[in-house]
């Protein structure tokens, strides 16, 4: 479909005696986009009052591959879409247990509507769906889930902010636990130093329901707090990430779970940008790249949808 899309648009212009380079040149300003290739280093903190068990994995190294793009319909609207894929090399079982309840795989795909509403301000509204993939002692178990959120971006002078927030809903139901609903806010901040130097912190919320066999078994909540350095190599972008997870989760009465178990951990992130078509617009890219990672708190411990 994209390019059909910028074979009508060079058609179109053609019509009306545009020149070709201009035709081209035009076309490709309507249609931009990014890969994204992206590699973390994360560990859990294992202590007494974890939810982590013995045998889920408290080491993961993910690879991550990601695909996001726009399209304008008119001056003021664009269409987007986002596809993430990001695959887990898993470690840290207690010896002499068989690993069970970790994160393997997930995707998700998304499709949003982008509208300006000023002349440095964006207006987001999206879906996605994604599908998770964890390893089981018995057979891998796969999960999906439904999500729509609203996102607002402004850029003021060299500062660019955006709020989000959502709602995570049709949640796969298991004779096993199933996190079937949530909800997540995300603020983030960043600072252009100069042309090629960013620098940006970004905290997300998170808070679902688990569910055995459609009984409310717990409420489980997360934070995620990043702070980034980003560095422009022309079009390119290469971004550095620290992470920090703060992950509760609370008994429901007579679940016999606990009062507050937690399971907290740190974790090192780098991904490098590659545009193509036109170059992705800076508050596009923050809406599209930004927001809450869904898939990241439906494979936080207790909440991997199994």
């Amino acid at each position: 479909m994209k390019l059909s899309g910028f074979a009508r648009a060079v058609l179109a212009a053609s019509f009306v005696a545009v020149p070709a380079s201009h035709a081209t040149a035009d076309s490709a300003e309507k249609f931009r986009a990014q890969v994204i290739v992206g590699y973390e280093k994360f560990g859990f903190e294992r202590n007494e009052q974890d939810f982590i068990g013995g045998a889920e994995a408290s080491d993961w190294n993910t690879y991550d591959l990601a695909v996001s793009g726009a399209y304008d319909i008119d001056k003021k609207t664009a269409v987007a879409f986002d596809f993430d894929l990001s695959r887990f090399n898993t470690s840290g079982v207690e010896p002499g247990e068989i690993e069970d309840d970790s994160p393997k795989e997930d995707r998700t795909v998304g499709l949003s509507l982008l509208r300006k509403v000023g002349s440095d301000q964006l207006l987001s509204l999206g879906v996605s769906r994604g599908f998770i993939a964890n390893t089981q002692r018995e057979q891998d178990a796969r999960k999906s889930f439904s999500a729509v959120d609203l996102a607002f971006a402004h850029q003021v002078s060299q500062w660019s902010y955006m709020v989000s927030v959502g709602q995570i809903f049709n949640g796969s139901q298991e004779t096993q636990d199933a996190l079937i609903r949530g909800r997540y806010y995300g603020l983030d901040a960043d600072y252009s130093v100069n042309e090629q130097v960013t620098l940006g912190v970004s905290l997300d919320r998170f808070r679902g329901d688990e569910f055995d066999e459609g009984e409310r078994k717990s409420s489980q909540s997360s934070q995620v707090l990043d702070l980034f350095g980003q560095y422009q190599l022309g079009d390119h972008f290469l971004r550095a990430v620290i992470r920090q997870h703060d992950n509760k989760r609370e008994d429901v009465a007579g679940s016999n779970i606990g009062d507050i178990e937690k399971a907290d951990g740190r974790g090192f992130y780098l991904s490098y940008a590659i545009p193509f078509g036109g170059s992705a617009r800076k508050l596009e890219r923050m809406i599209l790249t930004s927001r809450p990672n869904k898939t990241e708190f439906a494979n936080v411990g207790g909440s991997t949808m199994d």
